[in-house]
Formats: structure tokens, C-alpha cells, sequence
């Protein structure tokens, strides 16, 4: 069997120079990657999100940019790049209002619920809501308090101490005037009463880059715990569809009742239009009214429809809206 050749020994100059060097330094750390926030700006159209997003992200010295498929103006989450912020990387979502004049309002639950549940199913919070509204408005319209509705159904009582309640456009309004507004605002059952016991925070905005860093950093810095939106909990953890959620419940209900007013509505029109004069003005003017109302009628009662058909328990529609394209999901493509 051949010998094994001798390994040369070191010599005492090479052993003292290794003692002199000491132990092997241990390899260096990778630096900690920060952890990505979410935060959904919400609101009414018109409140101003769109210009907060603008303050947060230039202010921080990065672009404004829209993650691919992000589109303005429609019924799309558009949200932001990632930008550095303390010890986050922030991605700010603006979340569509829920706004006729834009689209449906059963295309913008969709949307809403599919991009909350893919983030969901990824596994991913959101640390928190900033949540707009306009101090210019001398009252709340329908549309305004839907839209109120909706984040509360949307978010549930468990998520509200990761909102904050942005008042905008408050260099606008006399200080006096605001601060009754504000009051009405924290303590009405209608508006944010029923949620203030669960300590979301109200600040103002005045349109500056600096009360827009304010409100970002008010919200980072509370070392808040990242929270799923209610919606995401009933549909990914209860397995609840969207139509059974209570988002999709309170959105029924507001439909219905649209439904309601319109049926009312149409009756005193077709009352009028029997008891004026064959061939008038009035008559004519009155079947213009009627036609429109009957159209009216018509796109709510299939925006019901739309919805009670979520209600369907089938497994292959689940998947479908699960699955779904982050910026903007189209309920025929889902149905299909």
C-alpha cells in the first residue's frame, strides 16, 4: 500500500504569525432588507388622493410611478413603486371610490376585493388606511356617505386603529367653520362616530408636501401591527364569497335601496303624466323624466343581479377572482 506523503510542517515564524492574526473573522451580515408596507389611500373622488400620493412620494425624493397595469381614471387600485420611509419600503395604493360617473359600483367592489385578496392569499397586511375627506363639502351627498359606508365595511372595527382620518383642503375653510365640522364628523352616528371608540386618528391636511409627511409619519411611526382588511378575512380565512361579505352586504343594501327611491320616483312621474294635458310641454317634459327614470331603474336592477350572482358558491369562480390581475378586474372577465 503506498505512503501517504508527509504534509511539510509550518514553521514557527508562520505559526507565530497566524496566532498574531487571531481567529478568522466571522463573515460579514447582509443588511436587513425593510420591511414592505402597505397603506391604501381611500376616499371619495375628489378628496385629494391622488395629490397626497404625489406629496408623499416626491418628498422622498423618489418618482412618482404607477405600478405596471395601474391605470388613472378608471376602476383601478392604482398603487406606487416602492419608496424608502424610515424603516419601511412604503407602497402607497389609491383605492377607487365608488363613483357612478367613473364606473359601476358593483365593478368597483370587484376591483377593490380582488386586489385585497390576492394581496391576502400572498400572505401580505396592509399597515394601515389613510382615509379622505373633503372640509370644503358644506354636506355629506349620497355618494360621499356610500363611499364612507363602504371603507367601514370594507375595512372592519378590527382594522380601524391602523386609519387615519385625512381632512382635506382644511387651508379652505375658515378655522371656526372646520373645527364644527370636524366635531360633527368624530361624533355623528352617520359619519365616524360609530368607529372613534376604536381610536382611529384625525389630522388635517392643508394642501403642503410637510402636512402630507406629517400624516405618512404619524402613521409609521406608531409601530402599529400589520392587519388584514376585514373583506380579506371573510373571504380568504371564512371562505365567505364576496356577495355573502359584509361589504357585499351593505353595497346590496344600498343598491336596493336606490332601487326604492327610483320605483317612487317613477310613480309620482306616471301620476303626473295621467293628469296633464294630452300633446303640453308638461306632458312632454314629464315622459323625458319617466324614460330616464325607467333607464335608471334598469342599470340598478341589473347591478343587483351582477351582485347576487357572486353569491354562488363555485369553487372555479373563487379561483377566478383569487387569481385575478392586480390593477383593474373586469366582472365579465371573472364570470367567464
Amino acid at each position: 500500500m503506498p505512503r501517504r506523503a508527509k504534509q511539510p510542517s509550518s514553521s514557527p515564524d508562520q505559526t507565530f504569525a497566524r496566532q498574531q492574526r487571531g481567529p478568522p473573522a466571522p463573515p460579514e451580515e447582509k443588511p436587513k432588507r425593510p420591511k414592505t408596507a402597505y397603506v391604501l389611500v381611500m376616499g371619495s373622488t375628489g378628496a385629494g388622493k391622488s395629490t397626497l400620493i404625489n406629496h408623499m412620494v416626491t418628498s422622498n425624493g423618489s418618482n412618482l410611478g404607477m405600478r405596471p397595469g395601474s391605470q388613472s381614471g378608471t376602476a383601478a387600485v392604482n398603487a406606487t413603486k416602492p419608496f424608502k420611509f424610515q424603516s419601511y419600503q412604503v407602497i402607497l395604493a389609491e383605492v377607487p371610490a365608488f363613483d357612478a360617473e367613473v364606473a359601476s359600483d358593483v365593478d368597483v367592489f370587484i376591483t377593490i376585493a380582488s386586489y385585497l385578496v390576492k394581496l391576502c392569499r400572498k400572505g401580505i397586511k396592509v399597515l394601515g388606511v389613510l382615509y379622505l375627506c373633503r372640509m370644503t363639502d358644506n354636506r355629506l351627498d349620497g355618494t360621499t356617505l356610500q363611499n364612507l359606508r363602504m371603507f367601514r365595511a370594507i375595512c372592519g372595527m378590527s382594522a380601524m386603529r391602523n386609519v387615519v382620518v385625512v381632512l382635506t383642503m382644511w387651508d379652505q375653510v375658515d378655522p371656526q367653520l372646520g373645527e364644527q365640522r370636524e366635531s360633527e364628523l368624530r361624533e355623528s352616528s352617520r359619519f365616524f362616530g360609530p368607529v372613534m371608540a376604536d381610536n382611529p386618528r384625525m389630522m388635517h391636511h392643508n394642501g403642503s408636501k410637510d402636512s402630507a409627511m406629517a400624516i405618512l409619519n404619524n402613521l409609521v411611526s406608531q409601530n402599529l401591527s400589520l392587519v388584514f382588511m376585514s373583506i380579506q378575512s371573510e373571504t380568504v380565512t371564512d371562505g365567505k364569497v364576496v356577495h355573502q361579505t359584509e361589504a357585499g352586504r351593505v353595497l346590496m343594501e344600498d343598491l336596493n335601496s336606490r332601487k326604492l327611491m327610483h320605483e317612487e320616483k317613477l310613480d309620482d312621474v306616471r301620476r303626473d303624466i295621467a293628469q296633464a294635458r294630452s300633446g303640453s310641454d308638461d306632458e312632454g317634459d314629464l315622459k323625458t323624466t319617466e324614460k330616464s327614470l325607467e333607464d335608471q331603474q334598469r342599470k340598478l336592477a341589473e347591478e343587483c343581479d351582477r351582485l347576487a350572482c357572486l353569491s354562488i358558491p363555485d369553487q372555479s369562480f373563487l379561483q377566478k377572482l383569487f387569481c385575478c390581475n392586480f390593477s383593474c378586474c373586469n366582472l365579465q372577465d371573472l364570470m367567464s
